[in-house]
C-alpha cells in the first residue's frame, strides 16, 4: 500500500502518465518523463489528472510509491527507471541511478508494485 511522506506539485513539461518515475527539468518548477535507462530520478507521480504537457502533477519525494514496472521484479530488488519512466530491476553495467527498492514483486510489465523511493 503506497505511503508517500513527501509530495511537492510541479508542472509537466512532457505527457505524465500515473505511478511513473521523472526527472528533474532545467526548467523552473517543472519535471519531465524519466526517459533514460539507470537515469538519474527526482521522484514518482501520482494521480494525473491531465495527461497533456504543461499540466500540474504531485510528485512523490519520499516515502512508499505505487509504481509501474516496466519487466518483472523481484521483491527487495533495487529498482532503476526504463526509458518510459517504469521501475525495472537495477541495470548490472554502466552505474544506473538507484530509484528505490521493491517492496512486493512484478511478474510482467504495467504490473503496479509499491517502491519505497530513495
Amino acid at each position: 500500500m503506497p505511503n508517500p511522506t513527501l509530495i511537492k506539485n510541479y508542472i509537466g513539461k512532457t505527457q505524465m502518465r500515473e505511478n511513473t518515475f521523472v526527472k528533474i527539468s532545467l526548467d523552473e518548477n517543472q519535471v519531465e518523463l524519466s526517459n533514460t535507462q539507470g537515469g538519474a530520478v527526482f521522484g514518482a507521480t501520482t494521480f494525473v489528472p491531465l495527461k497533456t504537457a504543461m499540466a500540474r502533477v504531485d510528485i512523490i519525494h519520499a516515502g512508499i510509491a505505487a509504481m509501474r514496472a516496466g519487466a518483472a521484479v523481484n521483491r527487495g530488488a533495487e529498482v532503476s527507471s526504463d526509458a518510459q519512466g517504469r521501475a525495472i530491476t537495477k541495470p548490472t553495467t554502466g552505474t544506473p541511478s538507484v530509484a528505490g527498492i521493491a517492496l512486493e514483486k512484478a511478474t510482467a510489465a504495467e504490473d503496479i508494485i509499491d517502491v519505497l523511493l530513495k
